[in-house]
């Protein structure tokens, strides 16, 4: 017997299924990563791709059946209104970046309330972020979701303390072999960027190969600490973007 059940998810990832479903993956605000399949999407359907767009909250009634994994969906309607993360190209490319982080990194049912919350207050920020504050969003976002994932990078940086070393989650004294660590320069990013009032950080002065680096460290710092590989694509446009 299926049940109906009223939530409100985050969108991840879109998977086309056939020539008019597709399955949803998303965070809910209490089961954590779920999957949901819709029917009647494109032209001519009920579902439009503009409603899933990365990072759409939505509120959404869906039913399940003991005999499917799947959720499947009946209504849904925004939760949040998100036009610049649609319209401006650069707010686009941070949302998608970082759903596909969450995508390849949330791999488990993730039934925690305060992520799903602190998750939505981020949505917001980024939506309503000035262009001054949008370059270096997502590295704040990068670090932060290292702490909300247990992974909690401790600033012990010091003139003595300046690498930071993935294993450790600490600042040490140089880079030691085969244990990796950030560069010195990429690691004083990560001090300011724990350190530093949210504003400074967003607006710390940085170039794009420094961003890039930076990022590319955080997803080798979640990687190590999930125990498994994530590869993230769009990692290679938020470079071109912001250099």
């Amino acid at each position: 017997m299926s049940s109906v059940e009223k939530s409100t998810v985050v969108v991840l990832h879109l998977t086309k299924y056939g020539d008019s479903g597709a399955i949803v993956h998303a965070i809910d605000a209490r089961a954590g990563r779920v999957s949901i399949f819709l029917r009647g999407l494109g032209k001519g359907g009920k579902h439009t791709l503009a409603a899933f767009h990365p990072l759409s909250v939505l509120n959404v009634v869906t039913t399940s059946s003991p005999k499917s994994e799947l959720l499947f969906l009946k209504e849904h309607s925004p939760a949040l209104d998100l036009p610049s993360l649609r319209s401006d190209i650069r707010k686009n490319a941070i949302a998608i970046f970082i759903s596909e982080v969450l995508y390849r990194s949330i791999l488990h049912d993730l039934s925690d309330t305060q992520f799903f919350t602190w998750l939505c207050e981020t949505i917001a920020e980024l939506e309503d972020a000035s262009e001054e504050e949008i370059a270096n969003f997502h590295l704040l976002f990068m670090v932060n979701l290292c702490s909300r994932m247990g992974f909690l990078p401790s600033d012990s940086q010091s003139d003595q303390n300046r690498f930071f070393e993935i294993a450790t989650a600490s600042f040490v004294p140089k880079a030691n072999i085969p244990s990796p660590t950030f560069d010195a320069d990429i690691s004083l990013i990560m001090h300011n960027l724990l350190s530093l009032p949210r504003a400074e950080a967003l607006r710390l002065p940085l170039s794009g190969k420094q961003r890039g680096t930076f990022c590319k460290k955080c997803v080798d710092f979640l990687s190590y600490h999930l125990g498994i590989k994530i590869d993230v694509k769009s990692l290679a446009v938020l470079h071109d973007l912001f250099y």
